[in-house]
């Protein structure tokens, strides 16, 4: 809840220095922009600086009124005199008790920067603009603020600024909007060109940025488009880099007008695009600026022009009621007409920005398609039209304005309640629970997201996303305000059957008739699976249960202990302590071998030996009256499918009813239609949210295939089963609720909503390009594992589904790996690797911050092999949902990131040379 205090006041708890307010740009460029007479204001500014020199607040007005005359140079150099005596400068709108905003700005022209000013019109907002340059190494006398803005937009000027402060802010400890520096650097008219490329709502016509030699020599004949632009022909548009507001641009038709633009523009750095006629059926060139909030998009202006650069000011707007009244039915119809006709471009559009605020300029073509002109942070959005010329303008001015203080004052709450951080690790066992001094779990992860990091470790865990981040802030906020009138295990019941229901309608499970619904039991954790399914078929036909499970180094610690019936922590997600590895209810307990994939040196034992194992366990099972529940692993923590499936499917044809069959696909990396097969065939499912999907730990969900569903679903649960779960986790009809307390589990619900976010963005990304993402990546990471002597690939198969399919092959992107473990050599150790220790001394090295360099974060090691007396682990470099996502957003993000998994690959390498050229003993000595 906001709370206004009854003063603004600055980081010491005083009022506002005097010395800090300035009137600032909206109070000044309105005036200047009415055509009043500012010669008054400059004169009292004059006389302020002629008393005092260091009067950095007026230096910094005269400024701004400079730049309103266009006098650009003079006003950069008096701004940076300003800046010079002082780096925070304030506007107080209203009576400034509504939200402190903290831009971080650097010294510039009007579009240097994002003008928030103009946005927070009307409002009772104080606004502090905190200067930095590309010299600035740390933020240490920022002001009192709520929330903070990256507000520096993108620009050749402002390349290294973003650059630092990409640096900079990595750890900005509060909620800061905009804050991906390294993006708005990209928005380049060549790099949003790239970038929308291959959107098919979207023309963004390819932009080329050529030298002006390159120019003069298709100019004069001795160059052709192919040697420098492949494909571009006349007619062209021209304009030199840098510039804004058509200056300098113009339309060229071939080589003698291209000749004549060079003679009188000195650009030597040039941006080239072929011409777009976007003339509309009534002749005119239309425009459309639109601004985003959060995605959300809403309606700027439309200027409507005879000639096809086309401004606002100058197309005669004012001057034709004809014009305005089609501007006018653009904006009061946006919503319900605009919007919903490109909302496919909207979406691609926030897909690959996914900034809290940018804008474009656009205009919609006759065949339905959007063309973006330009998308940057900094464009000016103002309300200073004349409001009884404009009249409709105001309101729509007014709606977007509003939308942006609602999202200052949401970061507000977010920002300064501690709650939500709380209520992420809240709702499980102590694995959720975070270290005081780091902030983080037993894992090395906590519940803020980390953007700084090289995220390679999802086989592990992962760190909730910025993205997921933000709407799960959103979310939290709307149920705190809906708890204080109703009962939070009400709200929660609620929202959890909507969560279940949007993982199903995710997966191509939508509900049909009874008889043929799925069911989604939902868990804490995937270990927290594995007792459930435990429980619900021990004493089936009042035969004992017998699980088989995998070795804990292909599935987790917990899962035997879970699997025959124990607690496998110390506490449990109601709070209450449990006693690990006591039955859970006395005298109950399931029996639970386990079955090794590896031999003792790590390499795979074959297929043939493991499935005889099983079939002589499951046949004494059977001799001695058990039933018994074999636990398939696809995939597991080092991407094997573990039995092959061709032993699964001849086991259960050959022990029937007595076998029952649970996939554990917890890592998650199976398609949907995996999922759905495996359901087809009567198999049990276990999923979570936390591994390929990158959601926070711990989520997890057990799918019930219709069959399955109906013979469970009247079975009662042991009331220890309580403190695990609550009645809403499970579905409605089953008998199991009827012994659940009826409360609620936030945190559950808020990891689930970061992951079904994630997993959202991850299915409506086009199944051929994720395939080809994972495809070059596995190729890039095998092949710098197989030849790069530091590293050696621990023995794996390839993924066989082929059996579930009835011996076809679907082709999938589940089908390639995204999980690569290997150890670490050693030259100097009889093993050839690095032992256990070691190993894990290299890990920890990589997860922690090394002066510039990002933390690394990999799969933690796992011991998988013995090479005589002597244990070795292997790490892990794994995709994740989110990674593949922003690797299919832009031309460049595949590229960008295998070279960030050769970088993570380098430090490795590096690390494990420390260790490879120095006895373990040393190290301590």
């Amino acid at each position: 809840m906001l709370i206004p205090s009854p003063v603004a006041t600055d980081h010491a708890g005083f009022d506002i220095d005097p010395g800090s307010r300035i009137k600032g740009m909206h109070a000044i460029v309105s005036l200047a922009f009415d055509r009043v007479d500012v010669t008054p204001i400059w004169n009292g500014l004059m006389q302020r600086v002629t008393a005092d020199g260091t009067d950095a607040a007026a230096m910094f007005d005269m400024a701004t009124i400079l730049q309103s005359l266009g006098r650009n140079e003079d006003a950069l150099q008096v701004l940076l005199g300003a800046v010079a005596l002082r780096r925070n400068f304030c506007v107080v709108h209203g009576d400034g008790q509504g939200p402190r905003l903290l831009a971080i700005v650097t010294p510039g022209d009007f579009m240097a920067n994002t003008p928030l000013d103009f946005l927070l019109e009307g409002s009772n907002c104080v606004l502090w603009l905190h200067y930095v340059d590309a010299n600035t190494t740390a933020l240490t006398d920022l002001p009192k603020h709520d929330v903070a803005f990256m507000a520096i937009g993108e620009a050749p000027e402002n390349l290294a600024v973003l650059e630092r402060m990409r640096k900079v802010l990595a750890d900005f400890p509060g909620p800061i909007m905009n804050n991906d520096p390294e993006l708005i650097s990209r928005l380049t008219r060549d790099g949003v060109s790239a970038m929308l490329a291959d959107e098919p709502s979207i023309l963004s016509p390819r932009t080329f940025k050529l030298m002006r030699q390159d120019l003069m020599a298709i100019a004069s004949g001795t160059k052709d488009f192919d040697d420098c632009a492949p494909g571009l022909s006349f007619p062209l548009v021209v304009r030199p880099i840098g510039t804004h507001a058509g200056h300098g641009m113009e339309r060229v038709a071939n080589t003698s007008e291209l000749a004549l633009w060079l003679d009188v523009q000195p650009a030597c750095e040039i941006y080239v695009a072929p011409f777009i006629d976007f003339r509309g059926a009534d002749g005119l060139f239309n425009k459309q600026r639109i601004v985003f909030i959060k995605g959300r998009p809403f309606a700027s202006h439309m200027a409507l022009s005879e000639h096809w650069i086309v401004h606002y000011l100058s197309a005669g707007m004012a001057q034709s009621p004809e014009k305005r009244a089609v501007e006018q039915a653009w904006m009061e119809n946006f919503d319900t007409d605009f919007a919903v006709r490109h909302q496919e471009s909207f979406a691609a559009l926030y897909r690959h920005i996914g900034l809290d605020y940018f804008g474009i300029d656009s205009a919609e073509l006759p065949d339905g398609r959007l063309l973006v002109f330009e998308l940057d942070v900094a464009m000016v959005v103002h309300n200073m039209d004349n409001a009884v010329v404009y009249p409709y303008k105001h309101v729509a001015m007014r709606k977007l304005f509003n939308a942006f203080i609602d999202r200052l004052i949401g970061e507000k709450v977010i920002g300064n309640d501690e709650a939500l951080l709380n209520c992420l690790v809240s709702g499980g066992d102590e694995r959720l629970d975070c270290d005081e001094a780091t902030g983080l779990n037993m894992y090395g992860y906590g519940p803020s997201p980390r953007p700084q990091d090289l995220p390679f470790s999802s086989s592990t865990a992962s760190t909730i996303s910025a993205s997921a981040f933000a709407a799960v802030s959103s979310y939290h906020a709307d149920l705190l305000r809906e708890a204080e009138r109703r009962s939070a295990a009400d709200i929660y019941g609620r929202e959890m059957a909507h969560m279940r229901t949007e993982l199903l309608r995710l997966l191509g499970l939508e509900q049909g008739s009874a008889s043929s619904k799925v069911d989604a039991i939902m868990a804490t954790s995937g270990t927290d699976i594995h007792l459930f399914a435990a429980a619900l078929l021990a004493h089936q036909d009042d035969l004992p249960l017998m699980t088989i499970t995998l070795t804990g180094s292909e599935t987790g610690s917990g899962v035997m202990t879970a699997a025959s019936g124990r607690h496998f922590m110390s506490r449990v997600s109601s709070d209450r302590p449990v006693a690990k590895g006591e039955e859970l209810v006395a005298g109950h307990a399931t029996r639970n071998m386990t079955v090794a994939v590896r031999n003792a040196d790590g390499t795979l034992r074959s297929e043939e030996e493991v499935e005889s194992e099983l079939r002589g366990a499951i046949e004494l099972a059977r001799a001695a009256g058990l039933r018994c529940l074999l636990v398939v692993t696809d995939v597991s923590k080092t991407n094997l499918i573990a039995p092959g499936l061709d032993t699964v499917f001849r086991l259960k044809a050959r022990f029937g009813a007595m076998l029952d069959i649970l996939i554990d696909a917890c890592q998650f990396r199976v398609s949907a239609a995996t999922i759905r097969a495996y359901l087809g065939h009567e198999f049990l499912v276990a999923i979570t949210g936390s591994k390929f999907l990158a959601g926070p730990i711990f989520s997890g969900a057990l799918l019930c295939p219709p069959q399955l569903s109906d013979r469970l679903k009247l079975r009662q649960l042991p009331a220890a089963l309580g403190d695990y779960c609550a009645k809403a986790d499970w579905p409605a009809g089953w008998a199991a609720r009827d012994a659940l307390p009826h409360r609620a589990n936030f945190g559950l619900l808020l990891r689930w909503k970061a992951a079904l976010f994630e997993f959202r963005r991850f299915v409506e990304t086009p199944a051929e390009k994720v395939a080809a993402v994972m495809s070059a990546f596995a190729d890039a990471v095998k092949l710098r594992l197989e030849r790069d002597p530091a590293f050696e690939l621990l023995d794996a198969r390839a993924i066989d589904r082929s059996r579930l399919w009835d011996g076809s092959s679907l082709s999938c992107w589940d089908e390639i790996p995204s999980i690569f473990a290997f150890y670490l050599r050693n030259p100097h150790h009889r093993s050839g690797v690095l032992n256990a220790t070691e190993t894990a001394m290299v890990y920890k090295n990589l997860a922690a911050q090394q002066s510039d360099d990002a933390p690394i974060r990999l799969g933690q090691p796992i011991r998988c092999a013995n090479f005589g007396d002597t244990p070795a682990s292997a790490l892990r470099i794994c995709l994740s949902a989110p990674l593949i996502v922003q690797a299919c957003a832009s031309v460049d993000g595949l590229d960008t990131l295998i070279s960030q998994a050769m970088a993570a690959l380098d430090r490795t390498a590096h690390e494990a040379a420390q260790f490879a050229a120095t006895p373990i003993e040393a190290l301590f000595a």
